[in-house]
Formats: structure tokens, C-alpha cells, sequence
């Protein structure tokens, strides 16, 4: 399965400008304030913004991708399609966002990549990709996810480029508990693998039980510009990747990747293609549809499921729209969401919602339960409500932020960092 099999899919539909995607990663081609890229079209990106510490470096500063890795996977995911140039991109049709969460070197603090996360589900964002990951579990980037797939964002990450069933975060999300180590059983991600041009499993990609499907990922021999690797959009200026001095030898304007970060990519533009055709499906039934349709592909391992965009849209048509995630809230709860940003300065937002009338209490306190600042306490009627802390006059640390309408009292963590 190529980009060129995506042409069944494509004849039920190339994708709708209603739904929006949310890239995590190294940046945009927006640089010097001038879009840089011909294949990518700037009126399909209606949000381009850096979260990268603005004291980190003047380079990584900017909104603007100088590794050349996110250019790559936007092309994956949305190169124009029919201007005779370059290649043709998943989904022709839906909105891109471009979240700069990366240095150029490749690396990112979770707060960067959470609060990218949260901007984007604030955005409308209805699938994120995130072809990256790491070791180390981050319980503020699982929040984040969790916040995620609460209101109804997809999310599909990259298994992984350690060639076993190494451990890998963000991919394990959901896939087992974090407290026991046991197999959780409700996954809130989508963990995506990689094959070769020939369908077989490539020999860098993480694989296992937590991995949900595979897609083309090239062959995987390095940055050297190998026509077996993905083809796909690249900045037309120097980067990261396309130093010389640093061994890489890709072009300029397109070039060849391979690994677990260019098949992320296809699955995310194939839930845009889904999302087009049902635009009311939540996370797990998406994921659940994802595997399903899958083709079963026999391999050293076993049997291995691999990605089939036009089966996926057929059965994305056809499900029904009013199925309920067991644990996304019903829409009558009570529910206090994290704040956003998260680590904050000074100012953070809180969203909450009442189910019912109801006294509503909103206080924040510090590590020591003293209470710092009451923010709500007032009768509420059913709805959702926002709530702006300003913590101009708070120190650096973690704070406690507690609601309580009637019974119901729940509690969350934020941290302000000045």
C-alpha cells in the first residue's frame, strides 16, 4: 500500500474543508513572514504557532521548521492536490494546524508539547499527529492526551524507530495502566508502525501488541535521499536535515524520510478522509474502524494489521453516529477540565461544566491547602463556563484548583512558572 492506493479512497472523497488537523512538531514552512513551500497551500493553514521556549534560541523561536521533519509530514498529510507539482497529499481538502512543540535538533519539553495539545483541541482540531516519542513517561503529556480525547480529538502517534517492542511514550498511552503495568484495555491513542514498499514489516519499526496498525514508512535507510523511502514536501531553504556536514544529503523543496513519523502521517490524513464522511465519530470508535478494516498481512511476527484508507471510509460511512465512549463524560456531567496553558504565565484559563443549578465554588489553592484565590462562588445554571486565573501576584509552584457544585467536588493540578 502506497500513496497511489489511496486513489480508491479518494474516489469517495479527497477530504472537506470542515475538518482541521493538528500537527505536533518542528514547525511551519511560514518563515521571515512569507510562506516558503509551493505545494503547500498557506489558505489551508489557518493557525501557525511556536511553543517552544522563546528563550531557547532564535531559530527555534520562530513558527518557522528548520529541521524539515513537520514539512515533510504535512506534505503526508495535505500537499495540494492537481497543480501538476510535487505530490499529492492524504486529505486535498481539510484545514492544517501547525503546532511548533520541537527544536530543530528534534527535542521538546512536555509542557511545550501539552500545552500544543491544548491549544489545538481550543482550536477545533479534531485529529492530532504526533510522529514523535520517547522513553520516559510524562504524566503531564497524558493529561494533555486524556484532555484530548475528552472532547473528542483523535490522536495517532508514532510507535516508535527501536526495531522491538520497546516501551514507548507517547504510544502507550492508554495501552496499559500505569499503576499496575497491566494492560488497560481502552486505548487513547492510535499507535501507528511502519512497512517498506512491499508491504513488509520494516526492520526499524517498534512492533507488538500495542501498536494498532501499520503504514508506509519507507525502508528506512537513513537521511540519503532513497527513492524506497516516503517522497514528500521538504523546506526550500537549508535545515537540520539537509546539512551536509552532518551527513544528511536531501534536497531542497522534496525529499525522502523513512521511519515511524512518515506512516503517522497516512493514518492521520486517512481519519481526515473519515471525518469527512462522519464527521460525529469519537476517538475510540475511529480507532475501532482503523483496526477493523485493516488488511491482515503475515509476517515473521505473525499476522500484522495494515493500513486500508478506502475500506476504513466505507465503514466510517456506515457506522452509526450515536455510539458513546465509555470513558468520554456524558454530556450532562459535571466536569472540571485542565486549565489551559499548563504550565502558565501569569494567566491561565478554566473550563468547567454544570449539569444542574447549582451553588458553584471554584477555588484555588497552594501545596499546603491554603487557599489563594476564589475565582467562582456563585448559583450557575447548566452550561459551560470559562474562569481566568491571574497569578501575577502568586511565586513559581504547583497549585490546587477544586470545584464544587452541590455533591460534586473535584480536584486538579496546575503550575505556574514565572
Amino acid at each position: 500500500m502506497w500513496q497511489g492506493d489511496f486513489r480508491k479512497a479518494w474516489a469517495i472523497t479527497k477530504g472537506s474543508s470542515t475538518v482541521k488537523i493538528g500537527l505536533i512538531g518542528t514547525g511551519s514552512p511560514l518563515r521571515n513572514g512569507v510562506w516558503s513551500h509551493p505545494d503547500l497551500d498557506s489558505t489551508r493553514f489557518p493557525v501557525v504557532l511556536n511553543f517552544v521556549d522563546n528563550s531557547y534560541d532564535s531559530l527555534d523561536a520562530t513558527v518557522t521548521d528548520y529541521s524539515g521533519h513537520e514539512i515533510h509530514v504535512a506534505g503526508i498529510v495535505g500537499a495540494t492536490s492537481g497543480n501538476k507539482i510535487g505530490v499529492n497529499g492524504i486529505d486535498q481538502y481539510a484545514k492544517i494546524c501547525s503546532y511548533k512543540a520541537f527544536t530543530r535538533y528534534g527535542w521538546g519539553q512536555d509542557s511545550w508539547i501539552a500545552n500544543a495539545i491544548y491549544r489545538a483541541v481550543h482550536d477545533g482540531c479534531q485529529v492530532l499527529n504526533m510522529s514523535f516519542g520517547g522513553s520516559g513517561y510524562s504524566r503531564i503529556l497524558e493529561e494533555a492526551i486524556l484532555y484530548a480525547h475528552s472532547h473528542g480529538v483523535v490522536s495517532v502517534v508514532a510507535a516508535g524507530n527501536g526495531g522491538s517492542e520497546t516501551q514507548s511514550f507517547p504510544a502507550f498511552f492508554g495501552k496499559f495502566s500505569t499503576q499496575s503495568g497491566e494492560r488497560d484495555g481502552f486505548p487513547t491513542v492510535i499507535t501507528v508502525g511502519a512497512i517498506n514498499r512491499s508491504g513488509v514489516l520494516a526492520s526499524y519499526t517498534n512492533r507488538g501488541w500495542f501498536v494498532d496498525v501499520y503504514a508506509p514508512g519507507g525502508v528506512g535507510t537513513g537521511l540519503k535521499n532513497d527513492p524506497e523511502n516516503i517522497l514528500s514536501t521538504f523546506p526550500t531553504y537549508d535545515v537540520m536535515l539537509n546539512d551536509t556536514s552532518l551527513g544528511y544529503s536531501l534536497q531542497k523543496t522534496y525529499g525522502y524520510l523513512a521511519g515511524t513519523s512518515m506512516a503517522t502521517p497516512f493514518v492521520v490524513g486517512t481519519v481526515g478522509l473519515m471525518l469527512a464522511v462522519n464527521p460525529n465519530l469519537i476517538p475510540a470508535k475511529v480507532r475501532e474502524i482503523i483496526v477493523a478494516s485493516a488488511d491482515s498481512i503475515q509476517t515473521v511476527m505473525g499476522v500484522i494489521p495494515i493500513l486500508n484508507p478506502e475500506k476504513a471510509i466505507i465503514l466510517a460511512r456506515s457506522v452509526s453516529t450515536t455510539l458513546v465512549d465509555s470513558r468520554r463524560p456524558n454530556s450532562g456531567d459535571f466536569i472540571l477540565n485542565q486549565n489551559y496553558p499548563n504550565p502558565f504565565n501569569p494567566t491561565t484559563n478554566i473550563e468547567y461544566k454544570i449539569k444542574e443549578t447549582r451553588n458553584v465554588i471554584l477555588k484555588v489553592f497552594d501545596v499546603l491547602g491554603r487557599e489563594v484565590v476564589s475565582l467562582v462562588n456563585e448559583v450557575k445554571t447548566p452550561g459551560v463556563y470559562n474562569a481566568t486565573l491571574d497569578a501575577s501576584r502568586l511565586t513559581s509552584g504547583t497549585y490546587i484548583y477544586r470545584l464544587q457544585a452541590g455533591s460534586f467536588v473535584e480536584t486538579k493540578k496546575m503550575v505556574l512558572m514565572k
